[in-house]
């Protein structure tokens, strides 16, 4: 029971933890074969009985289950960001700049995922954004902020 509670402890400082640029969950059970889990698809993670079980948005296998004691592994993986931009000097264009209460983003033709990070790197909000969308940045204190699509991150300013 001891070892459990433990197991528990580690996955709640690891999930619950800066997520900053994290994009996987890998599960590798003892035959080897890992598994990967999009963060941004992930609702809830839930420790029913003897079974580490995850309730995923919106898929058809919505939910998966592992036995704890088939897990020889887990760990996130993070997504290397390769390069932050200061201004609209890239193919997104965030405006208005600084923001008071919501902004959009020019460029995007596709629905993707918006990460939105404190200087500090700790998560703040995820959007799943679609073309002409608008991100309500109102419950965020002033400041500087960095804001993820894909591997490049923009730098903003909620005023």
């Amino acid at each position: 029971m001891k070892s459990f509670l433990a197991f528990i402890a580690l996955i709640v400082v690891l999930y619950g933890g800066s997520m900053y640029a994290q994009s996987d969950l890998i599960i590798v059970p003892f035959d080897g074969n890992e598994n990967n889990v999009e963060l941004s698809t992930i609702d809830h993670i839930y420790f029913i009985e003897d079974n580490l079980t995850i309730l995923r948005e919106s898929e058809l296998d919505s939910i998966l289950t592992y036995a704890l004691t088939s897990i020889r592994k887990l760990y996130f993986c993070e997504t290397t960001i390769t390069e932050v931009v200061e201004g609209n000097d890239s193919n997104f264009i965030i405006y208005p700049n600084p923001v008071s209460d919501f902004f959009t983003i020019d460029g995007i033709n596709n629905e993707c995922n918006v990460v939105i990070c404190s200087m500090t790197g700790i998560e703040v909000l995820r959007k799943h954004f679609s073309k002409g969308d608008f991100v309500d940045v109102r419950t965020l204190r002033s400041g500087i902020y960095v804001v993820r699509i894909g591997d490049v991150a923009y730098k903003f300013i909620k005023k």
